[in-house]
């Protein structure tokens, strides 16, 4: 058990039902506050839907508290990057990113030095100042995936949700973002965010959280969490972690050929 400060969220009896299927069912999970927390499983694992309740972005029964016991309101100190987030928006990028400003803005919502410092930092982050005055609806996914981090990040809050944001993103640009993540933490914030990608959730994220059928399987550190026997029953496909000389986590998911015929 954590102790109060130094914990982020907590949820206790988390649950989500739609037409009487249970989709997300939660006994108990903290996740640490000024960390990085991936949340990791199949498809279909309850992974979105365990971030989206968190946040208060879906009706769920039990409780959520957020940061040292402090109810959890949605929007209200945490920002969120949801998936396919501007795909239509006329926007442009710039224009965007301050949308992040907006609700720290004043009475007359004229934003200040501070503001337009943050959009410019955002926008070098996660080098997109570039296209700053692109239209939104102009952008390739990936470029539309990093300026939605960066309208989160030019936001400021304590924590940031992030919602599979390595989707679309080039393999360089998947690895600033988690460096990105990392550094938020270290400076102070909480990350939680869902990830696919089992070697980026190892190699960045302090704490990992193992769905399974809507279930948490285990939660704690990628040492605690990350072995086969939980990945297989996890992903129903047999996985071997294991960490290189240098201490860098690497899955080998090859098998054999009588578990691929499993």
């Amino acid at each position: 058990m954590l102790e109060n400060n130094d914990w982020a969220f907590e949820a206790s009896g988390l649950a989500v039902k739609k037409r009487g299927r249970t989709l997300l069912s939660v006994d108990a999970l903290q996740l640490p506050a000024r960390k990085v927390s991936a949340i990791i499983g199949a498809n279909g694992a309850g992974k979105t839907t365990l971030l989206r309740a968190l946040a208060g972005f879906v009706p769920a029964g039990g409780a959520v508290r957020f940061f040292g016991g402090q109810p959890c309101a949605s929007g209200r100190g945490f920002a969120w990057v949801g998936q396919h987030e501007g795909a239509d928006s006329p926007m442009t990028v710039h224009d965007y990113v301050a949308l992040g400003r907006r609700p720290r803005l004043g009475w007359f919502g004229v934003p200040g030095g501070e503001d337009r410092q943050a959009v410019e930092h955002a926008l070098l982050t996660m080098e997109v100042a570039h296209l700053a005055d692109s239209r939104m609806a102009a952008l390739s996914g990936g470029e539309r995936q990093r300026t939605a981090v960066a309208r989160a990040l030019a936001q400021g809050t304590p924590a940031v949700f992030l919602d599979e944001p390595t989707n679309h993103l080039d393999l360089r640009h998947q690895h600033l973002l988690m460096r990105t993540l990392s550094r938020l933490a270290h400076e102070g914030r909480s990350i939680v965010t869902v990830l696919h990608d089992l070697a980026l959730a190892a190699n960045y994220a302090d704490h990992l959280v193992l769905m399974k059928d809507g279930e948490v399987l285990a939660s704690g550190s990628p040492e605690t969490v990350l072995c086969a026997g939980r990945l297989l029953a996890a992903y129903r496909w047999p996985i071997k972690p294991c960490r290189d000389a240098e201490g860098r986590w690497r899955f080998d998911a090859m098998g054999t050929a009588w578990q691929h015929a499993a």
